[in-house]
């Protein structure tokens, strides 16, 4: 075998294989994705807000929490998030658009992301994604604050609309 650093260098991607040891099975040599290697610091939250719980989010100020605060020095960093609104009669009447964020309730500093009201109010089955970067530029926030689904402009509340939205959040606790 040629010593490695005569080997081309590449960009791996998540299929690509490595070889490492399995220490817990008689430390036999075994093959890892480069995505499982990725996947180990990586939390998936699966969450449904249904109709009820998006009516209460109807005035500035209002929030549902989608993750709980991680503790003391840790911060929730979210890679990514996808989410389908699941239509079911009645398309709700949001006149501002919804924020996810890691933030006090009733202000637009720190980490959000916004959630265009167009999405709560279709007449029909919508998807939709957010990806990190959309997320984070540079913004400030604290540890231990929860991830919530928030109203952060003043708008006169949401009247109708009998929809869930299913969330799948793809995201890390960082201890520091």
């Amino acid at each position: 075998m040629a010593k490695i650093s005569t080997y081309t260098s590449t960009t791996p991607n998540g299929t690509d294989l490595l070889i490492g040891t399995d220490v817990n099975n008689n430390n036999i040599t075994k093959n890892f994705t480069v995505q499982s290697l990725l996947n180990l610091n990586s939390i998936t939250a699966d969450i449904t807000v249904t109709s009820a719980e998006l009516l209460t989010i109807s005035t500035q100020g209002d929030t549902f929490e989608l993750i709980a605060a991680p503790g003391p020095n840790k911060l929730i960093v979210v890679d990514s998030l996808e989410g389908v609104l699941n239509f079911n009669s009645t398309p709700y009447d949001y006149a501002r658009d919804l924020y996810i964020n890691l933030n006090a309730p009733s202000s637009l500093d720190g980490v959000y992301v916004k959630i265009r009201n167009a999405i709560f109010n279709e007449s029909q089955t919508t998807y939709f994604s957010v990806t990190r970067t959309e997320f984070y530029e540079i913004k400030v926030t604290d540890p231990n604050l929860p991830l919530m689904l928030s109203a952060l402009e003043t708008f006169s509340g949401v009247t109708q609309g009998d929809s869930s939205i299913d969330f799948k959040i793809h995201y890390r606790i960082v201890e520091f």
